[in-house]
């Protein structure tokens, strides 16, 4: 089903696509290489889900090398684009001017709130730990 798109690049079927393995297919290592081939195509693609996905394959090392700077480059980008999760992760960085940012509090904190109010949940427990 998904054939079709894939082949015409589709940023959601490639996104879609990296999610699942085939069974009895494919080994588990050729799985992992596969599914990042098409999560980083996804998110060249512009794709914010697959744009969050890489940033938090980076931040936890899973899939690549862990580098706190690339994922905040991708949470960034998947902020810009209106992604919830991603304004949370991204907003999370701005008030310390963590990963290179510059220290933009009332900006992070504008996110912060924007993803509690799209129902993310680590932002809604985040604002009600650290909220003055």
């Amino acid at each position: 089903m998904l054939k079709p798109h894939l082949d015409t690049q589709d940023a959601e079927a490639l996104f879609l696509r990296s999610t699942f393995s085939l069974p009895n297919e494919e080994s588990e290592r050729r799985f992992e290489k596969r599914s990042l081939q098409f999560l980083k195509r996804s998110a060249e693609l512009g794709y914010a889900p697959a744009l969050y996905a890489l940033g938090v394959c980076y931040a936890i090392g899973d899939l690549v090398l862990k580098d706190e700077r690339q994922a905040a480059k991708y949470f960034k980008t998947a902020a810009s684009l209106g992604y919830a999760k991603a304004k949370y992760e991204h907003g999370r960085n701005l008030p310390y001017g963590a990963q290179g940012d510059a220290q933009q509090v009332e900006i992070g904190w504008r996110l912060i709130r924007e993803a509690a109010v799209d129902d993310v949940q680590d932002a809604s427990e985040f604002m009600h730990k650290f909220a003055r």
